[in-house]
């Protein structure tokens, strides 16, 4: 009878650890369950899709003491135009689980105040140095600000918005009004910018190329220009030319008058008729002083 209590106790024992080690009795040791949490709010129904993709959701409901930033559907449409890789969207999302207990009180009681928080990023060895680390800060607008540790207080933030659920040192999910900006992920962008840098360039090498078009047209209209010029020239010295030749015509015209003069040297016996006249009135001159002369004399 006593070996029988005995195998009777044993067995229930046996039965006890089946029940605890089924999947049933592991679900009921978790205290909190992210996917739960965040399907009472439909706006944030695109990062709960994020954390089971990435199977983020076993690691938080796993995880005692800790903090969801979750961001609404707005922000979550945001991050494929990043063009990130795989990793940089989980290390990404990571950078939103704190290993710290935060609620809006805790927040608030910052003030001007801060602290640092251990992020899931710093957890899984994948952080360079002290990448994973959030700072917690308290704004002079009354604002709680989220930045990576080491950045100056000038550097893009985001801001603590609603407090989602709370669960005093267990789990406490709060909206933030972004996605916190890690090294690994701002490190990418520059690859969509190198695609654009490359067509500007093609642009201005295809601008000057027609330039020297322009400048070449010109280039052969003087050469035409000055061909031309010498040809009109010869034609004012050959108009010189025949000018001269009607000086001399018009020199003629006064000459053709003295032409009729050899007509009245044919008339040259009247002439003559006139001077041997004059020649008679000479010598009648010269016999009327031949006789005065001789008077004188005789009067003398």
């Amino acid at each position: 009878m006593a070996s029988a209590g005995i195998l009777n106790s044993s067995t229930v024992f046996f039965h006890l650890l089946l029940l605890c080690a089924s999947p049933l009795c592991l679900a009921a040791s978790a205290k909190h369950n992210i996917t739960a949490i965040l399907a009472g709010n439909p706006e944030l129904s695109e990062f709960s899709a994020a954390l089971n993709s990435y199977n983020l959701t076993a690691e938080i409901d796993n995880r005692a003491t800790i903090t969801v930033l979750a961001v609404d559907n707005a922000v979550m449409a945001q991050i494929p135009s990043l063009n990130l890789p795989a990793d940089a969207v989980v290390h990404a999302l990571e950078m939103h689980v704190l290993l710290d207990y935060f609620d809006a009180a805790k927040l608030h009681g910052l003030a001007a105040g801060s602290a640092l928080a251990a992020s899931l990023f710093q957890a899984s060895g994948q952080a360079k140095e002290s990448a994973g680390i959030v700072n917690i800060s308290g704004r002079t607008s009354g604002r709680v600000a989220f930045t990576p540790y080491g950045t100056p207080e000038s550097s893009p933030a985001v801001y603590y918005q609603k407090s989602i659920q709370e669960s005093p040192y267990d789990i406490a999910v709060l909206q933030v009004s972004g996605v916190i900006p890690i090294p690994t992920v701002e490190a990418q962008p520059p690859a969509p910018v190198t695609s654009p840098a490359s067509a500007p360039v093609t642009e201005p090498s295809a601008s000057p190329a027609p330039t020297p078009t322009p400048v070449i047209s010109p280039a052969p209209a003087p050469a035409t220009t000055p061909s031309a010029s010498p040809t009109p020239t010869p034609a004012p010295v050959t108009s010189p030319a025949p000018s001269p030749a009607t000086e001399p015509s018009t020199f003629p015209a006064p000459v053709s008058s003295p032409a009729p003069a050899p007509d009245t040297e044919d008339n040259q016996p009247p002439a003559d008729n006139g001077v041997s006249g004059g020649m008679a009135s000479w010598g009648v001159l010269s016999a009327a002083a031949a006789v005065q002369a001789v008077a004188l004399v005789l009067w003398c």
